[in-house]
């Protein structure tokens, strides 16, 4: 008894610590290593106006296929740190920088209990070493211990097309440079990205939709496999005062498989503060490139 009361406390615990208002990004080390998107803020800020934001988020991460050429089995932490700055009204230059983070983790045991207690399908996770790092991609690389590195800098300008009292049409453009390569976790050749941004708001209600597409060069350590050069990614949020909801489509850049599979997941967030926004985000099947849990942290420290 004391163990699922020891497994509901850390659960509740992570859901307050480690959530997410925009979940932006889809959080699987394997796409992420092609490119990331850590476009957290969409607004244009005022000339010489300075913003910093740290983000936090944590996921649980579990897929494999029949063949097992693919194995996603770990926990991953993803840190973002964003700096923003206004050229002037109607141009913004962004810095992101973002270190992950992969290790056994906590929460294997309380999924497990979590789906046995509900009824539902487990996804073959007993047939694997709970809290254990299994993170393994046919003829390219395999990893059974905790492993962490920073992601490539991205350096981006977000600049105004079109806006007046209720609507704005905004674009984005954003270069990754790397500056190390390392199998299933960065490409040492950089990615561009770009995007548009859509918004509708009025006194208290708002709603956003942004479209990305981000070109990248195949790595050499994915010579074996078939794969497109680009990654493609859109968010719909509907916001009311402190409360949002959302969904977020991310395609897969691989052709064959199960992680050739989308992604989708919705979330629902909350602004406890101007300082601090939560969120939680539940994957849509199938969930073969979307972690099994994501929750996240986003602070404006500027």
């Amino acid at each position: 008894m004391r163990r699922i009361q020891k497994f509901f406390l850390v659960f509740f615990l992570l859901i307050i610590f480690n959530s997410f208002l925009s979940g932006r990004d889809v959080e699987f080390p394997l796409i992420q290593s092609l490119s990331y998107f850590p476009f957290l803020n969409d607004n244009i800020l005022k000339e010489k106006e300075f913003s910093l934001f740290l983000s936090t988020s944590y996921s649980n991460i579990f897929s494999f296929d029949i063949k097992r050429t693919s194995i996603n089995d770990m926990e991953l932490v993803g840190n973002v740190i964003g700096i923003r700055y206004g050229i002037k009204d109607s141009l913004t230059i962004e810095f992101y920088l973002r270190f992950s983070y992969v290790y056994g983790g906590i929460l294997d045991s309380f999924i497990e209990k979590f789906h046995n207690f509900f009824g539902l399908y487990k996804g073959g996770r007993e047939e694997f070493e709970k809290n254990k790092v299994y993170y393994y991609l046919q003829n390219c690389f395999l990893y059974k211990n905790k492993e962490g590195l920073f992601l490539p800098p991205i350096v981006g300008f977000e600049s105004k097309i079109l806006e007046n009292n209720n609507f704005a049409i905004k674009e984005r453009t954003a270069i990754g440079v790397p500056f190390l390569s390392k199998p299933g976790f960065s490409n040492k050749f950089p990615f561009l990205t770009s995007g548009l941004i859509e918004e509708f708001r009025n006194k208290n209600l708002s709603i956003n939709l942004s479209e990305y597409i981000s070109f990248f060069k195949k790595p050499e350590w994915l010579k074996s496999w078939n794969i497109k050069n680009f990654i493609f990614l859109s968010e719909i949020q509907l916001s009311y005062k402190r409360i949002s909801l959302g969904c977020i489509y991310r395609s897969s850049p691989f052709k064959f498989g199960d992680i050739s599979n989308r992604a989708l997941q919705v979330y629902f967030g909350y602004k406890i503060s101007k300082k601090v926004e939560f969120s939680i985000a539940e994957e849509i099947p199938p969930c073969d490139t979307v972690p099994d849990m994501n929750l996240n942290i986003k602070i404006n420290l500027l």
